[in-house]
């Protein structure tokens, strides 16, 4: 609360001033006292003690990944760094699931490269302790999925996701609440890549095993019917989607009051969709509530919000607001090539909504060379008669593409 912040920083300056337990690290943040963390080490004879410690953190950690609440996120990135770095060195029980944690903060920190380093780690681990294709394996390797999915790598993604789910079918049975989230998880990667029909039955089954477990009113249900309406979209079923994209959105707002990660991506589907559907005044308003929420919740350089500056940049091309709209592409274009590389799917999303920039305004020379930059990833990840990618060899505006 804004009355604790004089007496907080008091305290600040007692532990490190006054009395010496805290100092600060070269990056500023605040840390123990190398000593006193030593002479607590060597003073503690508690058995339980790390275990104890471990469990403090991957329950904190838990709640930092779901609420992608990234200032607290790097605010204990040192202590769970530590912490995890002890359980994965030593195998521990709960080593797999800080090492995932951690990986998954890491990548929303933009810290690619450590949070693949984490993630290996944890895979490897779960593997040792609990044998490979067993549960606690399969949920490791379904959540390394997560990670490849939200970099748009969605090739390794499905791989994953396969991977994964015969064997928590097998190990937990398909009406296990871990089970529904690899379903889920495989259905939409497969609508996301251009599987409609394969998605949306995968999708179906995983909600009615939700609806029976979590009931209506609960965020897991809320998720699947989200992306059965996106597949639905996707596949030119405008009504259906609605229906679905509606539904997820009022129970998601039901859920959490406040700016929350998954409302701004249902908002952020349900534009897509009335884009899609031709409706872009409609879309327009959508994505820009969206990119509100997700400036707030993700902050402005993260893969999310760069979606949404994505959406509002295609939405004002369309409407004829060239300028607004080149600053938003720009914007999302910067993020996405820093975040996930040229070439993770989202970039190439972006590439083609800067090639219909300059199509629409008959810059068909400067619309060449983002269309085949987004052709040649889509024919990399996508299914071959996925609709993008024939949008924009029906346009003719990428000679980079080669006929087979």
């Amino acid at each position: 609360p804004p009355e604790m912040v004089p007496h907080a920083a008091a305290a600040l300056r007692r532990l490190s001033g006054d009395l010496g337990l805290i100092e600060r690290d070269k990056q500023g943040m605040f840390r123990l006292h190398r000593l006193v963390a030593a002479f607590a080490q060597a003073s503690c004879n508690d058995p339980h003690a790390q275990s104890a410690v471990e469990q403090a953190m991957v329950a904190q950690a838990n709640e930092l990944s779901r609420s992608v609440d990234m200032v607290e996120m790097r605010s204990i990135s040192i202590q769970h760094r530590y912490i995890a770095d002890h359980a994965l060195a030593h195998d521990s029980l709960l080593g797999p699931e800080l090492g995932w944690h951690l990986g998954w903060h890491l990548t929303h920190l933009g810290e690619l490269q450590t949070a693949n380093q984490y993630m290996a780690q944890a895979l490897a681990s779960a593997g040792r302790i609990y044998g490979e294709q067993s549960a606690e394996w399969a949920q490791a390797v379904y959540r390394t999925g997560l990670l490849h999915q939200i970099r748009g790598n969605y090739l390794l993604a499905h791989e994953h996701f396969e991977r994964s789910l015969p064997v928590l079918e097998q190990m937990l049975g398909i009406n296990h609440p871990i089970t529904t989230y690899a379903s889920h998880a495989l259905g939409y990667m497969l609508g996301l890549r251009g599987f409609y029909s394969e998605a949306l039955t995968v999708l179906r089954l995983c909600l009615r095993v939700r609806q029976a477990l979590f009931g209506l009113n609960d965020p897991n249900t809320a998720r699947t019917a989200n992306a059965i309406g996106y597949t639905l979209f996707q596949s030119r079923r405008f009504h259906a989607a609605q229906r679905y994209l509606k539904f997820a959105l009022k129970m998601q707002t039901g859920i959490t009051q406040t700016p929350h990660q998954a409302t701004s991506q249902y908002m952020n589907c349900y534009g897509e969709m009335l884009h899609a559907w031709g409706r872009y005044e409609q879309a327009l308003d959508y994505h820009l509530h969206a990119l509100d929420m997700r400036l707030i919740v993700c902050g402005t350089t993260h893969i999310y919000t760069a979606e949404s500056h994505k959406n509002v940049g295609a939405a004002l091309t369309m409407l004829g607001r060239f300028e607004q709209a080149h600053q938003h592409l720009d914007t999302a274009l910067a993020a996405l090539r820093a975040c996930s590389g040229e070439g993770a799917i989202d970039t190439a999303w972006c590439y083609e909504r800067l090639g219909d920039w300059h199509r629409l305004q008959n810059d068909h020379n400067g619309a060449n060379e983002p269309y085949c930059k987004a052709l040649k990833v889509y024919i990399a990840q996508l299914a071959p008669d996925h609709p993008h990618i024939a949008r924009i060899i029906g346009y003719n505006l990428a000679p980079c593409y080669n006929p087979p």
